[in-house]
């Protein structure tokens, strides 16, 4: 099954697409059914695919996702949200306030971060005060204007997802992109990065 990515991931398309557990004035349900793909690039569709217990929480605008169920195993079960969604949540947030301690206590000293692209600031970044660097750059160069908007955010102890949209402006120009990133997590912190983008080309032209 795959749910093309819109504004965003809407209960009763949920509903309509797969068998459910739960009711939408919980504002969770638990697919039982079905693999969840998304939106994105092949290469990327793959790599999100989910197991067949999948818990989404409509009002935390998440998914978590837990291990596949025994054989022949009919009913789903809701589950608490695991710790690194609310960390990167959080990361999302201070980002958008420009909250750097949060980012501190989220980024590890020797983060490793892949920013993709043939732009201007593409490239590998190690240490988390030469990602802070690239952050300043992104703002300067797209004159304050880059906004990041969490649609979806899955976590394990030892991964992240996160879909986005990425708007910028730029000498009058603007765009906006859908983006997955993806965390590698230790420990509650992230200790590397990369980002894939549904079209880097436009991306990379406004950033130059």
């Amino acid at each position: 099954m795959i749910f093309p990515l819109k504004t965003g991931l809407a209960m009763r398309d949920v509903v309509r697409a797969a068998g459910c557990r739960g009711t939408p004035s919980s504002g969770k349900l638990v697919l039982v059914r079905t693999t969840v793909r998304l939106g994105y690039p092949p290469a990327l569709t793959r790599a999100l695919a989910l197991p067949r217990l999948v818990t989404y929480s409509h009002r935390r605008g998440s998914l978590i996702w837990d291990l596949p169920s025994p054989a022949g195993h009919r009913e789903g079960k809701i589950m608490a949200e695991h710790p690194n969604v609310a960390r990167i949540r959080d990361g999302y947030a201070a980002f958008a306030k420009g909250d750097f301690a949060v980012l501190t206590d989220l980024f590890a000293e020797d983060l490793l971060w892949h920013d993709s692209g043939r732009n201007q600031l593409s490239g590998d970044y190690r240490g988390r005060e030469a990602v802070f660097g690239l952050f300043g750059k992104l703002m300067e160069v797209t004159e304050g204007s880059l906004r990041i908007d969490l649609r979806a955010l899955f976590a394990d102890d030892e991964r992240g997802v996160a879909l986005v949209v990425i708007t910028a402006s730029r000498g009058g120009r603007s765009v906006e992109v859908r983006e997955a990133h993806v965390f590698h997590m230790r420990d509650g912190k992230v200790v590397e990065f990369w980002n894939a983008s549904a079209d880097q080309y436009a991306f990379d032209e406004l950033i130059g």
